[in-house]
């Protein structure tokens, strides 16, 4: 009859995997640890919404999509956006109407992502630095657009949160371009657009066209609005 009796490599090579699986884990939650604690540290907080801040649906009528005084439309294949009100009131105009939108080239730019900067620390690191070099960006953007797109977070449905908080990163993509110089080279999103904006008695109205594209992606076109001077026009890319 046969014996087969456990030599001393098979204890010592199952004790030197637990080593490694519990050195793994080990890692992985202290890569999670870190990235919360990072996320608490450099975390960009809305401020807080002035009183009597509208918040209405949306209708449609005459061909055009309404929240408010605020309307979308489109003309020749090309999406204009009408904004009026309070600053919080515009932000959240703005993706009220624009949702659909929004999201769609949230998801173009979050596939382009995928692609220049798999999941994994090639990701989680830069995404670090950037969080950590960006901090203070609140602090060199005026109230009133704090306010702008504070509005818009709280109107946006959005699906990529748990990258960042959407506020945080809608406030992100006012620096884009500066952002992209911490992620990927060649830049990742780029956009052309044009804007108008007036003052009235009722509050500042503002209707712009904005083409944006992503390197590599197919084009798409969205309404948005340029936080510009009255009368003035931004054309880029």
């Amino acid at each position: 009859m046969a014996v087969t009796t456990l030599g001393r490599g098979g204890p010592r090579g199952g004790a030197v995997l637990r080593a490694v699986v519990a050195v793994i884990g080990v890692v992985a939650v202290l890569a999670l640890i870190a990235d919360l604690v990072a996320l608490a540290i450099t975390r960009i907080e809305p401020p807080a919404p002035p009183a009597g801040a509208a918040r209405p649906g949306v209708e449609a009528r005459e061909g055009r999509a309404y929240a408010g005084r605020s309307w979308i439309g489109r003309e020749r294949g090309l999406f204009e956006l009408h904004l009026e009100g309070a600053p919080r009131d515009l932000g959240y105009a703005h993706a009220r109407l624009g949702n659909r939108l929004m999201m769609a080239a949230d998801d173009e730019l979050f596939a382009e992502l995928d692609r220049a900067l798999p999941e994994g620390p090639a990701r989680w690191l830069p995404r670090l630095g950037v969080r950590w070099r960006h901090r203070h960006l609140a602090e060199g953007i005026p109230a009133a657009r704090l306010q702008e797109v504070a509005g818009e977070a709280d109107g946006y449905l959005d699906t990529h949160a748990d990258l960042l908080p959407t506020y945080h990163r809608l406030l992100f993509y006012q620096a884009l371009p500066e952002l992209n110089d911490g992620l990927s080279r060649p830049p990742l999103c780029a956009s052309t657009s044009w804007s108008a904006a007036t003052s009235t008695s009722r509050g500042p109205r503002r209707s712009t066209a904005t083409r944006s594209c992503c390197s590599c992606g197919p084009t798409s076109r969205a309404g948005s609005r340029s936080p510009r001077s009255p009368g003035s026009a931004r054309r880029g890319c």
